[in-house]
């Protein structure tokens, strides 16, 4: 038995080296550094009835910009606004990105293949349509 636990011992050990030798090109200060980079919001609208939207940073831009996801509307919106004491009172979930994702996330380039982004386009427009036409059969 003791020889069974001082083998486990051996390879948990050797576990946390493994692990530890992932982050070894990581500066400290930035193993630990976080932004926020979404936000889930809940509006109370009455006893029993809500809203749900969201905020998002696009880092892509630069400055960098925020989002806000609201059912079919996607706008840019201004920090302030994602800041706001109305947000805040209204928060439901935060998301935050590390700074070592973020700077590997700079290097990555995405190119989304032509016959994928005319399906994106197509699926689009049929959801357009399909939305104006329950709009225009609404009394």
């Amino acid at each position: 038995v003791r020889g069974e636990i001082a083998q486990e011992e051996a390879r948990i050990n050797g576990l946390r080296e493994d692990v530890a030798g992932c982050y070894d090109d990581v500066p400290r200060e930035k193993a630990n550094t976080y932004h926020l980079h979404a936000v889930i919001v809940h509006k109370h609208l009455a006893e029993g009835v809500g809203h749900y939207f969201s905020y998002a940073l696009d880092r892509r831009t630069t400055p960098s910009r925020w989002i806000r996801f609201d059912d079919t509307r996607v706008t840019t919106v201004s920090e302030a606004e994602v800041f706001s004491l109305q947000t805040r009172k209204n928060v439901y979930c935060l998301f935050y990105q590390s700074e070592v994702s973020i700077e590997r996330e700079k290097s990555l380039q995405v190119e989304v293949p032509l016959q994928i982004r005319r399906i994106i386009e197509h699926e689009d427009q049929r959801w357009a349509q399909k939305v104006s036409s329950q709009l225009t059969a609404m009394p």
